[in-house]
């Protein structure tokens, strides 16, 4: 199988942001909330969906008298002061090389809005310059935030690519690995240590520890990274 585009997830993918979201989530919970910990429990439920989605449950989760517009306002807040802090993942730039160099469309699918986005690749235009496709969890063309597949169909169609099956999605959330087999690309997971448990990668392909684990010939490509 040739494959044409390469589908990549952002946060806990690309970048190294989960942490810092969880710190930024735990601050909130104890200003406004119950100030129990944010367990992975809720974690696993929110990683890989849109704020939108994300935000209700930990309200729910941790009876936080604030609406999820002010936690959209208090995140981006505390991002734009932290962004310094974000990072790609060892591997992620020469991935993205490789496979651009190799021939393959590279696309970013992220459940972010836009501006938080831009936000958190400001100090990462490097990583940029390797993309042909953004696709941003409130785009308009995209009606189901994961696990529903709806933001890789959208990017695989931006990359000129309407087969599913010759697109790859690397992801590391359960509701993005979800929305990766869903759409019926072949999917590369790399889930956190807490959540490599979870039935959903026992589906998948390819589970990854890290990105520094990846070979090309997992896809049918030589050369090496």
């Amino acid at each position: 199988m040739k494959y044409t585009c390469a589908l990549f997830d952002l946060d806990g993918t690309l970048i190294d942001t989960e942490s810092m979201y969880a710190a930024i989530n735990q601050e909130f919970i104890n200003l406004y909330g119950d100030g129990k910990k944010y367990d992975w429990e809720t974690r696993k439920q929110v990683m890989g969906k849109s704020a939108e989605y994300a935000n209700p449950i930990i309200i729910k989760a941790h009876h936080i008298s604030k609406t999820k517009e002010d936690m959209v306002k208090f995140k981006k807040e505390r991002l734009a002061q932290r962004c310094e802090e974000v990072k790609p993942f060892p591997k992620a730039l020469e991935i993205l090389k490789f496979l651009k160099q190799k021939g393959l469309k590279i696309a970013i699918a992220t459940s972010s809005a836009k501006t938080i986005f831009e936000t958190k690749m400001k100090n990462n235009q490097e990583l940029l310059q390797c993309v042909d496709v953004i696709v941003c969890g409130d785009d308009s063309s995209v009606h189901h935030s994961k696990p529903a597949p709806d933001i890789f169909i959208r990017a695989a169609e931006l990359c000129g690519e309407k087969d599913m099956s010759k697109t790859i999605v690397f992801e590391d959330a359960v509701n993005g690995v979800e929305a990766g087999l869903a759409s019926g690309a072949f999917t590369i997971a790399i889930p956190d240590i807490h959540i490599k448990d979870d039935p959903i990668f026992n589906r998948v392909p390819i589970v990854l520890e890290s990105l520094k684990d990846f070979k090309p010939e997992m896809i049918g490509l030589e050369g090496e990274i």
